[in-house]
């Protein structure tokens, strides 16, 4: 009895489903006919996968370079102001609401920036100011640059003296001529370890 139950539960689906497969498509069924399904064809999805290329990429490539020479160039400019105590060069590099963040203060503005770095020069006896630059990251018109420092001082009948540190600058790049200026500055000094 259990086996008849069976073949017919069983037949019956498979009935059905060799007759759909048999059939002819009605020849009404047409393009004109308004009951017919609509059948949207999409195009195949694109996946991220797809489309991610490594950053290796010439044009990245290209901007990533162009990018780290400029700000070699606007660095090198900067520390020579520092050097030489030219506040007028050093606000050069500033936008008017830039912040500088120091250890000891902060800085906003840049008649106070200015003022500030050209003093640090001053009585620190600087010779050389210099940044290199390590991660460099993009976002629209923002570039976001960080590294390290090292601040050279020379004083007459001494020996010099080093200060090495961090730093993270946010640049703010505006359209043709590609003016590029400062916008958060901020310099941290390098932990001295124990036993120095």
């Amino acid at each position: 009895m259990m086996r008849s139950a069976f073949r017919r539960c069983v037949a019956l689906p498979l009935l059905c489903a060799g007759i759909t497969a048999c059939a002819k498509p009605d020849a009404r069924a047409g393009a004109s006919d308004p009951n017919a399904p609509a059948v949207v064809r999409l195009p195949p999805p694109v996946l991220p996968s797809d489309t991610a290329r490594p950053d290796t990429m010439r044009a990245r490539t290209e901007r990533v370079r162009s990018a780290q020479l400029t700000l070699a160039s606007n660095y090198a400019v900067l520390g020579a102001a520092i050097v030489f105590g030219d506040p007028r060069m050093v606000a050069a590099e500033y936008a008017p609401d830039a912040e500088l963040v120091t250890p000891d203060s902060t800085y906003r503005g840049i008649v106070a920036i200015a003022n500030s770095l050209t003093a640090l020069g001053r009585t620190n006896s600087l010779r050389e100011f210099i940044r290199t630059s390590v991660v460099l990251r993009f976002a629209d018109s923002t570039v976001i640059d960080s590294g390290t420092y090292v601040a050279l001082s020379k004083r007459t009948g001494a020996d010099s003296i080093v200060q090495r540190g961090r730093y993270a600058t946010t640049w703010r790049v505006h359209p043709p001529p590609m003016q590029w200026a400062i916008t958060r500055d901020r310099l941290y000094r390098e932990a001295r370890k124990a036993g120095r």
